[in-house]
């Protein structure tokens, strides 16, 4: 569990760093405040929290790979779209662990 932890950890500020990049090439600032986050906890309850987190972070993705789309950005949406797999793999990951079916 703890080498999954570090990869969805890597993951993420990875995904950190390809947003930031695009919002400076399109002109903007991007934030340097990071969301609040829960810490610690009983393993199970860690676990549920960052499976939360990741189905959050799947539906905002979505959303945005259509605005994307509806704005013909297609570098954009295709950034997202990677990114997006990522956190649908991230919540498989923690659902098998889970032994969470669908």
């Amino acid at each position: 569990v703890t080498a999954i932890f570090r990869q969805t950890a890597m993951d993420e500020m990875r995904h950190a760093g390809m947003l930031a990049v695009r919002i400076v090439y399109l002109g903007g600032v991007p934030t340097q405040t990071p969301a609040s986050t829960k810490r610690g906890g009983k393993l199970k309850s860690m676990i549920k929290d960052d499976l939360f987190a990741e189905n959050e972070a799947i539906a905002r993705y979505k959303e945005h790979i259509k605005i994307c789309s509806d704005l013909e950005d297609s570098t954009t949406r295709r950034m997202l779209e990677e990114i997006l797999a990522d956190e649908e793999r991230h919540a498989d990951g923690w659902e098998a662990v889970l032994g969470v079916k669908r």
